[in-house]
């Protein structure tokens, strides 16, 4: 599941914990819990990946130094 899925199963959790009656909310509350636990762990594992890199950029010289490079 991608990160925005999983938000979208947090938010449906949550709607789900407050449309249950007081007695029923317990489970409810520790599903809800555990997938904003998964969910934060996603997100920070995302923040910390080195983006792939499929080509090297190259950055032309500057035209003040061109002629160092010929």
């Amino acid at each position: 599941m991608n990160i925005e899925q999983l938000i979208r199963e947090c938010d449906a959790l949550a709607s789900r914990y407050y449309r249950l009656d007081s007695g029923s909310r317990e489970r409810a509350a520790r599903d809800w819990m555990q997938l904003i636990r998964e969910t934060a762990l996603k997100i920070e594992q995302s923040r910390f990946k080195k983006p792939k890199m499929n080509k090297l950029h190259h950055t032309p010289p500057h035209p003040d130094h061109a002629s160092d490079h010929t």
